[in-house]
Parts: structure tokens; sequence; C-alpha cells
């Protein structure tokens, strides 16, 4: 899809997903353009970083244009979009351009689940600087270590949120995929709990075999969604069962917890987390069990862990 250099229209470039994928493509050299119904701060960084941003949606906007990018909230009638498929200009949904994205990369790590997403995204990312290893990041909020939700580094580890929603993580490449929970969400979409539950299971179905799922063992619809898949299957929770648990759990004033992280070969690991809550030691296993996977030192691990302070509106403190 873009081994060609061409001009690259965002109906929606203001979304927090939109505007990044904007950003990365403008870096590798493509021409970048894009609409949205209102300003807003992330429109505003748009055009400071050097993207023309349209407020409104106008057919004469994408005369052009050689590829569309549209979000799933845009309609068919969209005069952007309507007026792209009358010239035969090609247009993808979003999803579909965040997978090819991810080809890019060596190491695509993608974390799902009903919830946590994105403060397991930035917890993996506070991480992984902490190891000096120069990922790229995707969070679907802003993170204070990245001064934003995009960080650009190199082609070896791309770290996104996969969002389950009309299943467009179906879409997506992921070498090592996170599944923190599963429950019932997006009934709009999804027929039932069931129905979710599958979703997931393909989803972990893209890992090829020599990749992995870090799969909450707590969670018994996330444990359902791994059932029979062939790729290697890491679990992460608080019961000693798991791959990964915790022990000698406490919290402290802010109700921020200390535990000792308990892993194979009688690896063990003491972590301080920076962000409240019981929810966030089942995160944070997750996000180190996911780290160990490719190889990153228990110390460095236990560094980003306790450097994380949190995403902003995810329990922010002010």
């Amino acid at each position: 899809m873009f081994e060609k250099k061409s001009h690259i229209h965002f109906i929606g470039i203001g979304g927090i997903s939109m505007s990044a994928i904007a950003e990365i493509l403008k870096q590798a050299g493509h021409t970048v353009s894009g609409s949205d119904s209102s300003a807003s701060v992330v429109t505003q960084r748009l055009i400071e970083r050097g993207i023309p941003v349209y407020i409104g949606h106008r057919a004469e906007q994408i005369s052009d244009a050689d590829m569309i990018v549209y979000t799933a909230a845009i309609h068919s009638d969209n005069p952007e979009l309507a007026a792209a498929k009358a010239k035969g200009i090609p247009t993808y949904e979003r999803c579909t351009v965040l997978g090819e994205l991810m080809k890019s990369y060596r190491y695509p790590i993608l974390v799902s689940g009903t919830h946590g997403k994105t403060t397991t995204t930035s917890m993996l990312t506070t991480v992984f600087l902490e190891a000096e290893t120069d990922p790229t990041v995707l969070v679907g909020g802003t993170l204070s270590d990245i001064d934003g939700n995009l960080r650009i580094g190199a082609d070896t580890y791309f770290i996104s949120e996969a969002c389950e929603y009309v299943e467009s993580f179906l879409s997506f490449f992921p070498y090592l995929a996170i599944i923190l929970d599963v429950e019932e969400d997006h009934l709009d979409y999804f027929r039932d709990l069931d129905h979710i539950i599958s979703a997931f299971h393909r989803f972990g179905a893209l890992v090829p075999n020599e990749g992995a799922v870090v799969v909450n063992g707590d969670d018994k619809n996330a444990l359902a969604a791994v059932r029979g898949l062939s790729c290697n299957i890491i679990t992460a929770g608080l019961d000693t069962k798991n791959d990964y648990y915790a022990t000698d759990i406490t919290f402290d004033e802010r109700a921020c917890a200390c535990f000792s992280i308990c892993g194979p070969d009688d690896e063990k690991t003491s972590v301080q987390l920076s962000v409240p809550g019981m929810h966030n030691v089942s995160n944070a296993l997750c996000a180190y069990a996911a780290a160990r996977r490719f190889g990153l030192s228990p110390d460095a691990i236990a560094r980003g862990l306790k450097r994380f302070g949190g995403a902003d509106r995810r329990f922010q403190y002010k």
C-alpha cells in the first residue's frame, strides 16, 4: 500500500489514532492532508507539524489525493468519501491502514482487552523506553513520557492498542498479543459474550507460531479466548498457577502496590507501582510477561513500571 510516495488524505484526522497514523506516514515521506468536523488541540498540532487540516468536509478538499483513509464513524454520504469513490480514488478504513503499517516492524506488540488497553500500552511504553529499545508507539491516550499519543522510533518494536469494536483488530498483524480481560461490551455490534470471546480467539489466532499471546490467567473468558491457539501462551495474574504471578502485595497511602513478580526458573523481581489499584497489578503482570518474552531485563522492567505515572484521564491525579 505504501511502496510509492503518494498524497494521502485523512477524513476524521483529528482522532487520536488517525492523527498518529498521519504523522507516521508524513515522516515516511508521503504527502498528508486531512479534514475534521471541528478544530482541536490535535488538529492544531498536526498543522504545526506541516500537515494541512481542513475544518469541515467538502468534496473539493480531496481533489489531489491518491488515497483516502477514513474512520468507522464516517458514513458513506460524507461528501469527501462520496467524491473519492465517484472519482475512483482508493479508500481504506483506518484499521486496514494501521494493519499495513505494522508490516514495516519486526515485532508488533498489540494490547487488547475490554478494559486497561491504554494503561497497559503506556506501561509497556515506559518499560521499553527504560530498556532503551527505541520503540514506535501508538497509544489511545496522552502519555507524558512521549509528550502525546505517538512516538516514532526504530522499526523493531511497534507497541499499540488493539480495539475489538467492530472486530477492527482482526485487520492487524501481531507478533505478540496481550489479552487483558474479556467482558460484555460494544453490544451495539456484538451479539453476546460468546461472539466477543470468538472475536478475541480469532485475534489471538493472528499471532504466528513463533510469537506469543500473553493472557490474564485469572480471567475465565480471556482463557476461553486463547483455548486451542497454536502459538505460545503465557499466563499472568494474581493466582500462583500462572506463569507470572504476584506475591507479597502491599499498598501505600495512595493505594499504589508494592509486590514481587514470580516467574519461570525461580525468577523473582520486586516491583513498585506509581499508579493505584489491584487492577494495575494485573496490568503490570501482563506488561512484565510481554517484556520478558523479548528478553528485557527484570531490573529495566521494574524501573519502567515504577516510572509509569499513568495516562491522562485514567484515574488522573490533579
